[in-house]
């Protein structure tokens, strides 16, 4: 025995060596030979891969995890095969170190791989990637995976058991891993490089967990690898499928949880206020028929709409649309103090005028227009008066003005861009709203009110970025004018923010490798406007 006590020997490791791979050489050449097929796909698709990272970490969090998954489940298959547990659990060697030696093996022989398809990578693919970053990333991914194998290849004394499990939780990782739970999933640095984020904590925080979770892999396996196989009984087959649905649960749930979370902020960027409910959707779609939408209760199923099934969004208004707005209807009449009635009310009016709009260009039916309208200003006004601090407030009052508009309403037009002068005088959608009013007055040959609309907004004109093309269009017009002084206070506010739309972009893609072409576009649009704007102020005559 103290022999046995002693640290793991040089001998010890050869002789484990041996066993694994004189009885099992196929265990070796079934990876080497997957590997190999995976680095000839990526070089006959280099042309589309175009010499991106995101191929690159799929290989250290997705390949090498269920390479080891497979190579783990066999650290003891030789005993469990000829059925030598009994013997090797009484042998006077330390049966841990026999463990280890094995599995140390095969971490060795899964390092090699990789290093030799991320060697091909980088000569022979020419692919940049942060060699640290990626190793790193995938290195809680296989430990998870690969001691979840080990563990369930132990309790049942089957590495088909265990191999089985693993690739189970691999394969359903790989379809829906990331869109169930972003904060839990084994390719969360390629979802962040293929997302083009810099959200880096979502993918640290994952590998954290992954880190937590192979802890407790291993203690398990540490535990179940020196005891003999149990006689099945359905009271512990009752227990284990309790766990895992228990599991499951807390899975879905916490991403769930997150997800919300993440899009309750979109609701302060006015740019995407018109998309939260599809986002919601969206996220939701994966969890299809699965009532985890009631988790924030039953007015947020009603508002996204569930059951969200996959495919059926975009078609929604076309074939869903009196269930869409039966659903929204009971959110807002009755849950009317729900974290989301304001949400569903703006998506309410939002439907209630395009039916509207529908019945004025089909159907023709001069009362039911008169219906419809009167039912949908309504809305309008009702929400402006019970959610007057909700972020889709002024949405609401600009809906309220385009309604006006469809049918030659002036009173319902002025009504609504009151209402933002008023209330919401510095959002960028009363600029909006200014240039269109300003462009109904014009083109009725009203330019005096057509000037007092546009010089009415400039004083709480803010230098939002997305408030650069209303700010120049009325600028132009006022120069047409002859109101010298007012355009060129619209002409410097935009050019004002403009700048600051360069300086957020510069900040937001510090740290990002490359030049990506969504900031190489936001980057030339505000860049053009700052031309625009510059050469604007040039041409108008000097300050007296």
């Amino acid at each position: 025995m103290a022999e046995g006590t002693r640290g793991l020997s040089a001998q010890l490791l050869r002789y484990n060596v041996r066993i694994v791979v004189l009885n099992s050489y196929w265990l070796f050449v079934v990876p080497l030979v997957a590997s190999q097929l995976i680095i000839f796909w990526h070089m006959a698709m280099e042309s589309l891969n175009k010499g991106t990272a995101v191929f690159v970490a799929q290989t250290t969090e997705l390949v090498a995890p269920i390479f080891a998954a497979f190579l783990c489940a066999q650290v003891l298959a030789p005993e469990y095969r000829y059925r030598l547990d009994d013997l090797v659990f009484s042998r006077p060697i330390a049966f841990t170190r026999t463990v280890v030696a094995r599995l140390l093996t095969m971490y060795l022989f899964l390092a090699f791989l990789i290093a030799v398809m991320l060697f091909v990578y980088r000569v022979g693919l020419k692919a940049e990637y942060d060699l640290r970053t990626v190793v790193l990333a995938g290195l809680p991914s296989v430990l998870f995976l690969s001691l979840l194998s080990l563990a369930v290849a132990a309790i049942w004394h089957s590495p088909t058991a265990g191999t089985a499990v693993a690739g189970a939780v691999w394969a359903a990782d790989l379809l829906v891993g990331a869109q169930a739970n972003p904060l839990l999933n084994l390719h969360s640095y390629s979802v962040a490089l293929t997302e083009e984020t810099t959200d880096a904590p979502v993918w640290l925080v994952s590998k954290a967990l992954l880190s937590v979770g192979a802890l407790i892999l291993a203690l398990i396996a540490s535990r179940a690898v020196g005891r003999p196989a149990g006689p099945l009984k359905w009271r512990n087959v009752a227990k284990v499928a309790v766990g895992v649905g228990l599991v499951a649960t807390v899975y879905i749930a916490s991403g769930a949880v997150y997800k919300v979370q993440r899009l309750e902020a979109m609701e302060a960027d006015p740019a995407l206020l018109m998309d939260v409910r599809r986002a919601h959707q969206l996220a939701f779609e994966v969890y299809n028929r699965l009532p985890v939408a009631y988790l924030f209760g039953p007015a947020y199923a009603n508002y996204i709409g569930y059951p969200v099934r996959r495919g059926g969004i975009f078609s929604e208004l076309q074939k869903g649309r009196q269930r869409m707005i039966n659903q929204l209807s009971s959110v807002v009449f009755e849950h009317p103090r729900s974290r989301w009635a304001d949400n569903a009310f703006f998506e309410l009016i939002r439907t209630a005028g395009a039916i509207t709009e529908d019945m004025k260009a089909l159907k023709g039916t001069q009362d039911g227009e008169v219906v419809d309208r009167k039912r949908a200003i309504q809305y309008c006004r009702q929400f402006l008066r019970e959610y007057p601090e909700s972020p889709f407030a002024p949405l609401v009052a600009e809906k309220l003005m385009a309604m006006g508009a469809s049918f030659q309403d002036e009173a319902t037009q002025r009504e609504g861009f009151e209402v933002l002068v008023t209330s919401y005088a510095t959002s960028p959608i009363t600029l909006r709203a200014a240039k269109t009013l300003v462009g109904y007055y014009v083109n009725a040959n009203r330019t005096a009110e057509a000037t007092a609309v546009a010089e009415r907004v400039l004083p709480y004109a803010s230098t939002d970025p997305s408030g650069t093309e209303p700010l120049l269009s009325l600028g132009d017009y006022l120069r047409s004018q002859g109101r010298v002084e007012s355009a060129r206070r619209a002409y410097e506010r935009a050019l004002e923010a403009a700048r600051t739309a360069m300086h957020e972009l510069q900040e937001g893609h510090l740290g990002q490798r490359g030049l990506d072409e969504k900031y190489l576009k936001a980057r030339g649009q505000a860049r053009g406007v700052v031309q625009r704007a510059q050469s604007a102020l040039d041409a108008l005559p000097p300050t007296p």
